[in-house]
């Protein structure tokens, strides 16, 4: 016990340390080059085993911080490449992509993250359903075949308001917009606030399958 109150800031400089490192090991494999991370990783290790050799802790909690305000602005900076990664990595998990298929999977995301994006600016409504492991085809038999890649443009051409399609939802089967027009059993639940027929829909698929 005396060891460690004696100890307590090479301790905490320790852990501070092994904190920044880990943040730029992250963020070396998905935004910052890496030879960028080596170098800043390098610099950051040599200064902190001089100021420890000296026992100049001060400043040692001073660079520390400095170099966690970096990685803050990398943040900030690259916070658009961030949340595509996440996007890319939850969305695969939830449709249950396999290793081998990654380079389709991010085309596919891609496309639907540009679609949802201009649907968001220009205020459309949309329903877009992505079959998993339940079989979707009892549910749209009175919908269209479109069976096409999925695209950007085809998906808010769907959903524009002067199309005959822009009404009910689209499912997506791997990589393909299977069909359109497709009107999803509704929620029988009792929910608070407003919903359109859009939400019953999307609550209504997800209670009876594990569409996403």
């Amino acid at each position: 016990m005396p060891w460690i109150l004696e100890n307590i800031n090479i301790i905490i400089d320790s852990i501070i340390g092994l904190v920044v490192l880990g943040l730029f090991s992250f963020l070396s494999n998905k935004i910052i080059k890496p030879i960028y991370y080596y170098s800043a990783t390098l610099i950051y290790f040599i200064i902190a085993v001089f100021l420890l050799f000296f026992k100049l802790y001060l400043s040692l909690i001073i660079v520390t911080f400095l170099f966690l305000v970096i990685i803050i602005v990398i943040c900030l900076l690259f916070q658009n490449d961030i949340r595509r990664f996440q996007n890319k990595l939850h969305a695969k998990i939830l449709v249950g992509a396999k290793s081998d298929e990654d380079a389709s999977y991010d085309d596919l995301f891609e496309s639907l993250e540009r679609a949802v994006l201009q649907l968001s600016e220009s205020q459309t409504g949309a329903i877009i359903v992505i079959e998993r492991k339940a079989n979707l085809d009892d549910y749209s038999q009175d919908s269209l075949t479109i069976n096409c890649p999925v695209s950007a443009p085809i998906l808010t051409t769907i959903f524009y308001n002067g199309t005959a399609l822009h009404d009910g939802a689209v499912i997506i089967r791997g990589n393909t917009i299977l069909r359109a027009h497709t009107f999803l059993p509704s929620s029988d639940k009792g929910l608070s606030g407003h919903y359109g027929a859009r939400h019953r829909a999307a609550i209504g698929i997800s209670e009876v399958t594990d569409a996403f």
